[in-house]
């Protein structure tokens, strides 16, 4: 029955990770599409105009959303933990949810920043965010496969079998090797 268990459970594991695998790797190809036209778009972009220079400032806008949006994302996972765990009116839900508050605003005054920069300067800024996202979607759907990838070949090799219980006297050490160790 034992066995019975550990191979239906070791099946199981294996087809569940294979299952996700292969979804992801469907999506890894529609996204490595998307994010090659995106970068075909940026590129033409780029030599339309050359006129744009890609100054200090337009590369501190780009690099401040990414920043804003990445602690965004943590905030939110933060958020989600503490809604689990208190109520809406706790000190330290509050905490959180003004945090998020403080962010959204630096973002939306960013966001009005660039809408005072030239249409072309926030055509670029537009399609080199869309290019970032799209290579962190990918980047993160690729280490999500390397996991269940991990998860498959650890389930295919599994471990957890257990050997017969000690019998003392049919396996207890001898006398005699002791001595000869």
């Amino acid at each position: 029955a034992n066995n019975l268990f550990l191979n239906k459970t070791i099946e199981f594991e294996t087809e569940k990770a294979r299952k996700a695998i292969t979804f992801i790797d469907d999506q890894l190809i529609s996204i490595n599409q998307v994010l090659e036209v995106k970068k075909a778009n940026l590129k033409t972009f780029k030599e339309n105009n050359q006129s744009i220079n890609v100054d200090l400032e337009i590369q501190s806008i780009i690099d401040s959303i990414a920043k804003l949006e990445e602690s965004l994302n943590l905030i939110e996972i933060d958020l989600a933990e503490a809604g689990s765990l208190y109520t809406p009116t706790n000190p330290i839900f509050r905490s959180i949810d003004e945090r998020k508050k403080v962010l959204l605003n630096q973002k939306n005054e960013i966001e009005e920043r660039v809408k005072n920069l030239p249409i072309a300067e926030q055509q670029y800024i537009d399609l080199f965010r869309d290019v970032e996202i799209s290579q962190q979607l990918y980047l993160d759907l690729a280490n999500r496969k390397l996991g269940y990838s991990i998860m498959e070949a650890s389930t295919i090799g599994n471990i957890r079998i257990v050997d017969d219980a000690y019998i003392a006297e049919k396996v207890s050490p001898n006398l005699t090797f002791a001595f000869f160790i």
